[in-house]
């Protein structure tokens, strides 16, 4: 069983003992004994282009690269904007891996854009809104992602969607974020942008709005949880701290009743 992980906005692999899945690799390996995951490592601030050129790459299969079982059938499991990337892999058939992938799951996915990527696409309003001027790395590295910030906009992202139909061999699973079963719906850093997006499109997860990450469409699932929580990090207490949100438990969920049914 191949499964592939793939990273969000300003993501990554591993950095020293940080995983941006926090242990979800390694759960996965010990929960499904014929699981085989790579997780891809991309442009933190490319297009979505350029990630999923480069995710192609590594799943096909670099010289050298062992992880993934060859030619057997792709199970992928995206966060944030790799889903975009994952669903550009398929559409416009990277690699020829269009007739591998069986499964793709989005977690938290602008499918329909972000209304905080629009707005720093046109000018930065952040500069005047309430918190803008608490540290907050998140807010840092978004004024600065260009590339990417466009590529997530509402208004590319009906072009995008244009462009890339699902497609029918293909099982398509999307995840949203609805915020933290909390006081505080997220973590601190992603409290600006919660408010934000909650004036704008209504309940979110700290990033990307619910109708978003649904496309409009009946999700697979609905996690209380933030746009970090989903893949295992609580910004409160630092990136190494793991959210009360069971995400682990979720994740098996996730493998039973959507990969393990469309092998």
């Amino acid at each position: 069983m191949n499964i592939v992980l793939m990273h969000g906005v300003l993501g990554f692999d591993r950095i020293g003992k940080i995983e941006y899945f926090n242990g979800v690799a390694a759960h996965l390996r010990a929960t499904f004994s014929s699981a085989r995951v790579l997780t891809t490592a991309v442009d933190p601030l490319g297009t979505v282009e350029q990630r999923a050129t480069e995710a192609a790459r590594q799943i096909a299969g670099e010289p050298g690269a062992t992880t993934l079982e060859p030619g057997k059938p792709l199970h992928l499991i995206a966060h944030s904007m790799g889903g975009l990337d994952a669903r550009f892999l398929v559409s416009h058939d990277l690699q020829n891996l269009q007739g591998r992938v069986r499964t793709m799951i989005c977690l938290g996915t602008p499918h329909l854009g972000s209304p905080v990527a629009s707005l720093l696409d046109q000018f930065n309003p952040l500069e005047h809104f309430p918190f803008a001027h608490r540290d907050s790395s998140i807010l840092d590295e978004l004024r600065n992602s260009e590339n990417a910030v466009h590529d997530l906009s509402e208004e590319v992202a009906a072009a995008f969607n244009a462009d890339c139909p699902d497609i029918a061999t293909v099982h398509y699973f999307d995840v949203a974020g609805i915020g933290r079963d909390a006081l505080f719906p997220t973590s601190a850093p992603f409290l600006p942008l919660h408010l934000l997006v909650s004036a704008t499109s209504g309940r979110n997860d700290g990033a990307v709005p619910f109708t978003s990450a649904t496309r409009r469409r009946p999700p697979a699932a609905v996690w209380q949880a933030d746009h970090a929580d989903l893949v295992g990090h609580d910004l409160n207490g630092g990136v190494q701290s793991t959210p009360a949100f069971d995400y682990l438990g979720a994740y098996d969920l996730l493998v039973r009743n959507a990969i393990l049914k469309n092998q």
